[in-house]
């Protein structure tokens, strides 16, 4: 039976949850396929200012990748976020793990506030594969956010994908992690069709949910280290950019039975847009957030009754 690979976060990090959990370290590598962990096979590296929407999640090292959408929100996959967030660095604007070469403006690295995951994840099948995180500061720089997809109609048969992460660059035993940027051209494929994938020893039957979607193409895919990453149609510039999926998981990497599963974007879409516009300081005009802006205008008094200040108060009505 050959391991499991879900979406793909490293080895070390799997195994520090594992310790600090009280799970036995064996247990965590044996199934260490059942772990999201993002990487790209068979790619090559992205210019430097493409995707300037893709961060780096750190803890002592890379282990998840994750798209911003907003000033101060990340989207990631859950099974990312299964360690402890307080100690967790968001690398927004590096075209480098190591932060040394950037996308353009500096380099950022931020904490975290708060982590969302989708109220249907399920652990077990990876099913609705979501999680938002919080910035405990709004970026600084000049980002071009992604664009989310929320047509169920989209992606289709036709459609070139392309999967963007630092995850391992090799399908082989052991790891070799990018320290730059990669991308990888991959075909999208029907559910139905994936669901019916199979070897002599596994199979997808059963495994593929409404809420991903698939793609593959012979020797090219994502793998350990790429997961939370996005998977996108590529657009004349990142401002064209859809997001269509988030790396999630896999039988192995680069299979020629196996196509690389990702969660679908436009299921998870009213999740995602719901949280982003009731707790993001600043959400992205697309995201339509609001019904309608007033303004009304308020005094302050002193204690005579003299007025000595006013304020705009802003009454926003969120948009179901």
């Amino acid at each position: 039976m050959r391991c499991r690979t879900l979406s793909r976060i490293s080895l070390a990090t799997a195994v520090v949850f594992a310790k600090e959990n009280g799970d036995q370290t064996h247990h965590m590598k044996s199934h260490l396929r059942s772990v999201p962990q993002p990487r790209i096979i068979g790619g090559e590296e992205t210019q430097p200012t493409r995707y300037p929407f893709t961060v780096s999640l750190q803890n002592v090292q890379h282990f998840c990748g994750g798209t911003l959408i907003a000033s101060d929100v990340v989207l990631t996959a859950a099974h990312c976020t299964i360690i402890d967030f307080s100690e967790v660095t968001v690398v927004i604007g590096s075209h480098t793990v190591d932060g040394k070469t950037s996308m353009g403006n500096e380099v950022e690295k931020l904490g975290v506030t708060r982590v969302y995951t989708h109220p249907e994840y399920n652990a077990l099948t990876n099913n609705y594969d979501f999680a938002l995180i919080f910035l405990d500061t709004p970026t600084t720089s000049n980002v071009k956010y992604a664009r989310l997809n929320d047509d169920a109609q989209v992606p289709s048969t036709a459609d070139t994908l392309t999967a963007i992460g630092w995850g391992d660059t090799s399908a082989g035993e052991g790891y070799d992690y990018s320290n730059i940027l990669m991308e990888v051209d991959v075909d999208y494929m029907e559910n139905e069709d994936c669901d019916a994938s199979s070897d002599s020893q596994d199979s997808y039957k059963g495994m593929i949910f409404d809420a991903m979607l698939c793609a593959s193409r012979p020797g090219k895919d994502g793998c350990q280290g790429d997961s939370g990453g996005p998977i996108i149609i590529k657009g004349s510039d990142a401002s064209q950019d859809v997001q269509v999926g988030i790396a999630s998981w896999g039988y192995g990497c680069a299979s020629p039975d196996f196509p690389g599963v990702y969660s679908r974007v436009s299921v998870g879409y009213k999740w995602i847009r719901n949280r982003v516009c009731r707790r993001s300081l600043d959400p992205p005009e697309w995201f339509d957030c609001w019904e309608k802006k007033t303004m009304s205008y308020r005094f302050a008094y002193n204690k005579n009754g003299k007025r000595i200040k006013g304020e705009i108060v802003r009454n926003n009505v969120f948009k179901k």
